[in-house]
C-alpha cells in the first residue's frame, strides 16, 4: 500500500504541492474542510503520478492513498485527469512569480522586451515540461479532449498570456517590432513556436535541450 503521507519521492515534489493549489482563506467550516479534503485528494493523486506514472495509477489507488472513498474522490474531480488539468493551470503562478524576478533584476529590466520576452518564454517551457513526456503525453490530448481545459489553457485572460502581451506591447513602444508586425502577430506566432518546441522536445524523448 503507497501512502502519501508516508512515501518519499524520487523528485523533487516540493515545487508542485500545496503552495501551488491556493487554499481560500474565509468561507465556512464545512467550505474550509472541503477545500482541505480537495487539496489532500490533490496531492495525493500527484505523488502517485510522479511515483508510477500516471496511466499506472488508479482512482482506488489515489483514494487508498489519501484515505477517502471513492464518491468523494468523485464529489471533487471528474477523473483523475482532472488533477492534471488543475496542476497545469497553476504553472501560471510560476510564471507570474518569475517575471516579478526579471521585472526586479536590474540588468534584466535593461534588455530589450522581446529579450526578455524570449527569456520569459524559455522559462515557460522549461517549467513545463518539469514533468517529463509522460506528463505532456497526457495533458497536451487532455486539452482536445476537455473543451473546458482547452478553452482555460488559450484564455488571453491567463497570465501566461498577459505578461507576453505586456513585453510585446513594451516592445512595439520601443520600436523593437518591424514595422506591419502587431502585438497579436508576435503573441501568435511566439506561441506556436513555444508549443513546436515543446511537442518537438517530446518527439526526441527529452534528449534535446528544452531552452
Amino acid at each position: 500500500m503507497i501512502n502519501c503521507l508516508e512515501t518519499e519521492l524520487l523528485i523533487d515534489y516540493g515545487k508542485y504541492k500545496g503552495e501551488l493549489f491556493l487554499m481560500p482563506e474565509k468561507g465556512t467550516k464545512r467550505q474550509l474542510q472541503a477545500q482541505r479534503t480537495r487539496h489532500h485528494i490533490y496531492d495525493c493523486a500527484l505523488k502517485l503520478y510522479y511515483q508510477k506514472g500516471f496511466e499506472h495509477v488508479t482512482v482506488n489507488e489515489i483514494v487508498e492513498a489519501a484515505g477517502v472513498s471513492v464518491g468523494t474522490f468523485y464529489h471533487h474531480f471528474k477523473s483523475k485527469l482532472e488533477v492534471i488539468a488543475i496542476y497545469h493551470e497553476t504553472l501560471d503562478t510560476k510564471y507570474a512569480a518569475y517575471y516579478a524576478e526579471m521585472q526586479a533584476d536590474p540588468q534584466m529590466a535593461a534588455l530589450p522586451a522581446l529579450k526578455r520576452m524570449e527569456e520569459f518564454m524559455l522559462f515557460a517551457n522549461t517549467t513545463s515540461v518539469e514533468g517529463g513526456i509522460p506528463y505532456i503525453r497526457v495533458v497536451y490530448p487532455y486539452m482536445l479532449k476537455d473543451l473546458d481545459f482547452g478553452h482555460s489553457m488559450v484564455s488571453t485572460r491567463r497570465q501566461y498570456f498577459r505578461i507576453l502581451r505586456e513585453l510585446g506591447e513594451e516592445a512595439l513602444r520601443r520600436g523593437e517590432l518591424r514595422a506591419g508586425v502587431t502585438v497579436d502577430d508576435l503573441l501568435r506566432d511566439s506561441t506556436i513556436i513555444s508549443r513546436g518546441c515543446i511537442v518537438d522536445w517530446c518527439i526526441n524523448q527529452g534528449k534535446t535541450d528544452i531552452r
